[in-house]
């Protein structure tokens, strides 16, 4: 996935016929990644659905917050209408309690699809399964763990493993981690923020380029990534790897490197207490569709009722965010803070 992030930068430097590159981005793109990590574990416990819908809203609350009290050296962000403000994001954040109490109907009978996928990857010649379902690598060459006695001792891992196995754990386990994805997506941008507020100061009635920062943020991502997977490789002895869903990620990543490009324009333009929050919303929306029409995760009169409900909340909280500070009091409100910068 992180490939096809790269070449989407690479592209955009093109675009630009600028190279460009910002130290700050890797920790941007690492704060990324790390999120990213924790998704496939959150989406092991709790769906597809549930999980990203939950980081997707901390992920919204966290990054208003960031800009409404100026955290990690961002300009702190002036609204019109206080009111509107906090009611936006107290409504955001029912919503996503609301989240927490829908019980998704996760798929328990995966011997059909493991069948598939070991049948897959060995007429291929990609692995050598034991069993059906057995979807690693099997290279002999490999050392094992007890060629590195720093990993032999699994027994923290396997003993978080059995306790997976209580439902309740399991759930409660899954959002914590969500709610920590969503708190690493919500930095990621922040490097960004800091660069185009710097050239905001340096010149008040200059356009920033968004596309020049581009390539920083997605060779952050990569780097940490790579790093992420190397160290993966070394502790799953040998790695497991779903070769049927090479492409896709890389097609995914594709996808969303041109969202993220969006969303950094809409963060530049709007800054993090309105422009971050309402891009927020489209992985909302979209990941809800495919959860209901498509994976049947989330179904039942009761679950559905409160999706919408907490969909209804989101979206007056969205109207809230931007009612609190209308277009032409974000433009003023940038010229001041650009001034106060210079002086």
């Amino acid at each position: 996935m992180c490939s096809g992030i790269l070449i989407v930068g690479f592209i955009t430097m093109a675009i630009t016929h600028e190279v460009y590159f910002d130290w700050r981005a890797i920790l941007g793109g690492g704060a990324w990644a790390f999120g990213n990590t924790l998704s496939m574990p959150v989406i092991s416990l709790i769906g597809i659905g549930l999980g990203i819908l939950t980081w997707s809203s901390a992920n919204l609350v966290f990054g208003y917050i960031w800009g409404r009290i100026g955290a990690f050296g961002l300009p702190k962000e002036e609204v019109a209408n206080e009111y509107f403000s906090i009611a936006g994001v107290l409504l955001a954040v029912v919503a996503l309690i609301l989240f927490f109490f829908i019980k998704p109907t996760l798929n328990d009978d995966k011997k059909d699809d493991d069948e598939e996928y070991a049948q897959f990857n060995q007429k291929h010649g990609l692995i050598q399964a034991d069993e059906p379902g057995d979807d690693r690598f099997r290279i002999d060459e490999y050392p094992s763990t007890a060629e590195l006695p720093w990993l032999t001792n699994t027994s923290f891992f396997h003993s978080i493993h059995k306790l997976t196995e209580n439902m309740l754990f399991s759930r409660l386990l899954g959002i914590g981690m969500a709610l920590l994805s969503g708190l690493f997506y919500s930095v990621s941008l922040v490097p960004f923020q800091l660069w185009n507020s710097d050239l905001k100061a340096k010149d008040p009635n200059g356009h920033p380029n968004t596309l020049v920062y581009c390539f920083s943020q997605f060779a952050g991502i990569y780097i940490v990534s790579t790093g992420i997977f190397t160290f993966y490789c070394l502790v799953v002895r040998p790695p497991r790897m779903n070769v049927a869903a090479t492409l896709p990620s890389y097609l995914a990543g594709v996808l969303w490197a041109i969202a993220a490009a969006g969303w950094m324009l809409s963060t530049g333009k709007l800054g993090f207490t309105v422009g971050y929050p309402i891009s927020a919303v489209g992985p909302l929306i979209v990941t809800s569709l495919w959860s209901v029409l498509w994976f049947r995760e989330i179904r039942g009169a009761r679950n559905l009722g409160l999706l919408a409900i907490a969909f209804v909340f989101i979206g007056v909280s969205i109207l809230f965010l931007v009612l609190s500070n209308p277009p032409e009091h974000h433009h003023d409100s940038s010229h001041s803070h650009s001034s106060h910068h210079t002086e």
